[in-house]
């Protein structure tokens, strides 16, 4: 009798050792699968990051690209004008005419050097405008971050409760937490959401039973008859 009391209280440790490897084994995939989700997330930030600066500095070198322009046709218009006046009164000396002549044609290359620059700078600013649109994220996309923000902040109040990767755990569930404070509306938003989708599907299965059941007793009648 006693052989048999140790015998299945050894099938029951066993059969909990089993239950406890499997759930060591999906607890360690799931750990994998959520770090791998944890570093995509920080690269595409990073990214959207590195791109708002690109722009921000590309902006800056815009505005001054366009500040050398005005300046650079302002002093064309005024060489011209000196170049016209020389010319007009007959006055002007030979080597002081070449000279403006060949200042207007600088400050002409210059400023269509600028105008390139400038147009390039703005090409260039539209792609990453474009880069960044595509990065960013709809509002049902949006949402679905913000849970699944939420739901890594369970997973590691879990560990931390259960002692699971405790070297980490705790560090990860502060962080997940913090960044999860500003979500409460958007995930009771969602919640309604998907209440009214629940009950537009439940009202749109009602009225499609009813339409069978008219259907059959429409049927049914026609037989009789």
């Amino acid at each position: 009798m006693s052989s048999l009391k140790d015998r299945g209280r050894q099938q029951s440790t066993s059969a909990l050792q089993d239950e406890l490897d499997m759930l060591q084994d999906e607890n360690e995939s799931l750990i994998e699968k959520l770090q791998l989700a944890e570093e995509r997330c920080e690269e595409a930030e990073a990214r959207a990051q590195q791109l708002e600066k690109q722009i921000a500095n590309l902006g800056e070198g815009v505005t001054l690209e366009a500040r050398l322009l005005s300046r650079k046709e302002a002093a064309l218009q005024e060489r011209e004008a000196a170049l016209r006046a020389a010319t007009q009164t007959h006055g002007g000396i030979p080597e002081q005419i070449a000279s403006l002549r060949t200042e207007a044609e600088i400050a002409r290359d210059e400023a269509t050097s600028a105008l390139d620059k400038l147009h390039e700078a703005e090409c260039e600013i539209k792609s990453l405008q474009t880069v960044t649109q595509r990065m960013m994220l709809t509002e049902e996309e949006m949402e679905e971050v913000v849970l699944k923000r939420c739901w890594l902040a369970r997973y590691w109040s879990l560990c931390v409760e259960h002692g699971i990767q405790a070297e980490i755990a705790g560090a990860k569930h502060e962080y997940w937490v913090i960044i999860c404070s500003s979500s409460v509306e958007i995930v009771l938003a969602a919640g309604q959401r998907g209440q009214r989708g629940r009950n537009l599907q439940s009202n749109n299965d009602l009225e499609e039973r009813e339409k069978v059941l008219q259907d059959f007793g429409a049927r049914i009648w026609r037989e009789k008859c």
